[in-house]
């Protein structure tokens, strides 16, 4: 799992694994520690991960509500198709914006994001 600062709002956070019961807390914190660093914009890349547990659903859900009451939001990169069937599966998938590159998730970003002056 890596953490990379794109910007003073946005990080992205590359997945090399599954998301389990055994690794959860790894992924959580570095969901908080984004929060911390006060990234409101978190781009998950999805494209090595096949699996997703319900324990990791409900951290990025959590983490998702944390992050749009502050006008921020948690967006979906080159997920899978076992991970959009997951989240499909989970009826989740409508309240993710998902995109197949980086670019396109920036762009989006970009047209939405207000910096305070």
């Amino acid at each position: 799992m890596r953490y990379s600062p794109i910007n003073q709002n946005t990080v992205l956070i590359e997945l090399d694994e599954n998301i389990s019961v055994s690794n959860f807390m790894e992924f959580k914190s570095v969901l908080d520690g984004a929060l911390i660093n006060e990234k409101i914009y978190l781009i998950i890349d999805f494209s090595k991960t096949y699996h997703i547990s319900s324990l990791a659903l409900s951290i990025i859900l959590n983490t998702h509500a944390n992050l749009k009451a502050i006008g921020g939001e948690i967006i979906f990169l080159k997920p899978t198709e076992s991970v959009k069937k997951i989240i499909s599966v989970a009826e989740i998938d409508s309240l993710f914006n998902q995109f197949n590159t980086l670019e396109e998730a920036l762009d989006y970003i970009k047209g939405k994001y207000k910096p305070n002056k």
